[in-house]
């Protein structure tokens, strides 16, 4: 049997063998003799076993649900074929729980705050009389309670510090200053900008309560045009200040900008703010007096967008010029040239500079234009700077080989209202697109060979871990992996989780998560670990609430917590899943509301939402899929749309804005080479690029680079493949990798992305083997 065809094979027969049983049970043995004597039975079937990790700690209050995986023979009938069960008969639980065959839920009351609650659970017994037994006690803590949380001086100037004093029970810290006592104060450190700061307080059964506190800062005035004691000002000019930070628009107004002449009498005029909020124009209604003194001023009226009013008012002075300014400003220089070749594509920021001061609400998306060679505008962002006489446009990630045409129109204009006279363009070309290179990963100290393994990045290193290894079986082995000096150190294996495959790993920012997964004996598992590099220990995560065993499941990472969806259980396809938060070592359950049942399926995470397409739902192979909200618990379906052919083992990666799939495994029987992009915000499908794109593939994988994806290796049937491509999103083009020193063929291999190189490890080819190999590959060396 082809191996990419095993698990829809195992799909159709476990569905098949549940139909077959439920209609043959008339026929299925009984006990076969009581106690756990396997003697007593005839067939070899194992002894039943509960897999789980029984809670020893809870909280009063918080809601827990407690989910076990259990297994016993419970049919056997012609032709030695059996089947396995997972019910739990709860013999001893504490009031209030409620029950079901596979977990319970379960809220303590306060009134079993630091008392010991007892469980006791069994199998069902085996068709041989058989049964497993566990027991253990919670201790139920009192919830952390936060009682007030202050600030001595909740509004300070910059350069100034406060104290902090915060009264709680529980354990407590100040996220950025470290543990705290209740009721001692703690001094922050100097500040220079408003600043948040936020107390946990966390009891010894790992729940938290948070609170945040903002210590304020007032606006200032970091800049004005014209200067203080100016002079030559033109009299038929506009004066502009910029404020240290956003604004409330409504409270600068002609009362709190004010101009005065030499006679203290007020200057009538126009006072506006730009979209930013940060810079306020005065336009005065007639031409300012020939030769005359001037005093600007900013009132403390102005607060910015928070409410806070300046300190003190602002006063600045200047002198007019003897004639009006009726020069119109022209342009002097631009960054990059005209004509420049070989321009950067990332983070461009285009800079026009003027031969004077340019009035701030004149530069917009109107008067500075970016083109492309189809005349197509880019957006970017468009700001005046400080200085007063250039204007920047940071443009986005610019497409490779591309002519683009900036310009700057005659709405542009100066303080006096004098405008360019004359529309300015220049062009500039950007660089080409380089095949990279590819630098070999040392095998020195690198884990056994393997596949259906983990890779997660860290941040400076590559954690390799589990898998199925050729000659050492399934795997609870790791190491990791530095790229800067090319060097393997072992991982440890003191407390890390039992040998599985098809599991998943998650990166937290300080932490590797791996769950679930496949394990010896083809069990399923519904467990897992979090693994921390600094200090090389594993500690294993709750199962209480945790979902029930699978493989074939995604995880992503929120940025606060690791949510788990979908997968395969050995006898169905699932539309389940929870939320792991690993401070609090508490599961949640997401809903199932609307949700897609899905396997084999691809996800990823946008910001705000995981979006979950493809794969094997209980009846075929899908393009279907759904957005879900961790924070409002709800399941919005994806537009099937434009959307791509069916499909699972394919890969999908988040751009910043759309998720991209591409390639994969579609029936009847066809590896893919085309894919999609999905943009949330308008629930929109837009096909991939056919030109120049990869040969069809699946069990490949995918990165992003921040600008580009980049596909690599897989296996179409029998052939394995050691090629790749980098897909622009922006161009919708394709453009290959190199394939100097790139490492053997491979398929269900890794793949993480460092910032700059994309490293693969691992995997299985038709003439490589199982490989203990990999390369690292940057997309920007060695451009052509």
């Amino acid at each position: 049997m082809r191996i990419e065809a095993k698990a829809a094979v195992a799909l159709i027969w476990t569905n098949f063998r549940g139909a077959l049983l439920a209609g043959l049970s008339v026929i299925a043995l009984t006990s076969c003799g009581g106690g756990d004597d396997s003697s007593s039975c005839p067939f070899s079937a194992p002894p039943p076993r509960i897999n789980s990790y029984p809670p020893t700690v809870a909280t009063a209050g918080y809601h827990y649900g407690y989910g076990v995986g259990a297994a016993y023979t419970c049919w056997f009938i012609p032709l030695f074929v059996t089947m396995t069960c997972g019910d739990i008969v709860w013999v001893q639980l504490p009031a209030g729980a409620s029950t079901g065959w596979t977990g319970f839920s379960w809220t303590p009351q306060s009134n079993q705050a630091n008392t010991d609650v007892p469980f006791v659970i069994a199998t069902e017994p085996d068709i041989c009389g058989r049964q497993a037994r566990q027991s253990w006690t919670v201790h139920v803590y009192a919830p952390p309670v936060i009682e007030s949380f202050t600030a001595e001086r909740a509004f300070i100037h910059p350069g100034e510090s406060t104290v902090l004093t915060a009264v709680f029970q529980g354990g407590g810290q100040i996220e950025g200053l470290g543990p705290l006592t209740s009721g001692v104060s703690v001094a922050t450190p100097v500040l220079s900008t408003p600043t948040t700061f936020t107390l946990i307080v966390t009891n010894s059964a790992g729940a938290q309560v948070r609170q945040t506190l903002t210590v304020e800062m007032p606006p200032t005035v970091i800049s004005t045009n014209p200067v203080n004691e100016a002079t030559e000002v033109p009299v038929n000019g506009v004066l502009f200040v910029r404020f240290s930070k956003e604004m409330d628009s409504a409270t600068i107004t002609p009362s709190t900008f004010l101009l005065k002449d030499g006679s203290n009498k007020l200057v009538s005029g126009t006072v506006t703010v730009t979209a930013a909020g940060d810079v306020a124009t005065f336009a005065p209604a007639r031409f300012l007096g020939y030769l005359t003194p001037y005093t600007a001023i900013i009132t403390n009226g102005v607060r910015d967008a928070r409410g806070n009013s300046m300190v003190a008012d602002y006063e600045w002075g200047f002198v007019s010029d003897a004639n009006p300014d009726t020069t119109p400003p022209r342009v002097i220089s631009t960054s990059p040239a005209n004509e420049t070749d070989g321009v950067a594509t990332e983070n461009i920021e285009l800079l026009v500079t003027f031969s004077e001061s340019i009035d701030p609400n004149s530069v917009n998306s109107s008067t500075f234009i970016l083109m492309d060679s189809s005349q197509n505008p880019v957006n970017g962002t468009i700001r005046v700077t400080s200085g007063g006489n250039t204007a920047a446009f940071l443009a986005p990630i610019l497409a490779n080989s591309m002519s683009y045409t900036a310009i700057v129109t005659t709405g542009i204009m100066d303080l006096a209202g004098n405008p360019v006279a004359a529309s300015y363009s220049w062009t500039f070309t950007t660089e080409a697109p380089g095949l990279g290179t590819w630098q070999a990963t040392s095998t020195h100290h690198a884990p056994s060979e393997r596949i259906w393994h983990t890779a997660v990045w860290t941040g400076s290193e590559m954690i390799v871990w589990g898998g199925w290894a050729n000659y050492g079986g399934l795997q609870n082995t790791g190491a990791r992996y530095n790229p800067v000096t090319d060097v393997w150190a072992p991982i440890s294996n003191i407390g890390a989780p039992s040998e599985r495959r098809y599991h998943t790993a998650i990166w937290t920012g300080s932490e590797m998560i791996v769950w679930g997964g496949e394990g010896i004996s083809f069990s399923v598992l519904n467990s897992g670990a979090r693994y921390n590099p600094v200090t090389d220990v594993w500690t294993p995560i709750s199962n209480i609430g945790a979902p029930s065993a699978r493989y074939w499941h995604m995880a992503v990472w929120t940025g606060s917590e690791m949510i788990v969806w979908g997968g395969y259980n050995r006898v169905s396809v699932t539309n389940s899943g929870a939320r792991y938060n690993p401070v609090t070592d508490v599961w949640v359950p997401t809903s199932t509301t609307g949700a897609p049942f899905a396997s084999m399926h691809t996800a990823v995470w946008t910001g705000s939402e995981m979006i979950v397409w493809g794969g094997y739902n209980r009846v075929s192979v899908t393009n279907s899929g759904a957005r879900y909200n961790p924070v409002t618990d709800i399941w919005v379906p994806t537009s099937n749309i434009g959307a791509p052919s069916a499909r699972y083992w394919d890969m999908a990666v988040w751009t910043g804005s759309e998720m991209i799939v591409w390639g994969g495994y579609g029936l009847p029987s066809n590896s893919l080479d085309s894919g999609g992009r999905y943009n949330p915000a308008t629930d929109v499908w837009v096909p991939t690029s056919n030109t120049s794109v990869p040969s069809v593939r699946y069990y490949h994988t995918a990165v992003w680079t921040g600008r580009e994806m980049i596909v690599w290796g897989g296996q179409d049937y029998s052939y394995f493949s050691n090629s790749g491509a980098r897909y622009n999103p922006v161009t919708d083009l394709w453009a290959p990798t190199s394939n100097t020193g790139v490492p053997s063929a491979r398929a269900q291999h890794t793949a993480v992305w460092t910032g700059s190189k994309m490293i693969v490890w691992g995997g299985y080819g038709s003439s490589s083997g199982y490989p203990n190999t990999g390369g690292r590959y940057g997309p920007q060396e060695g451009s052509q």
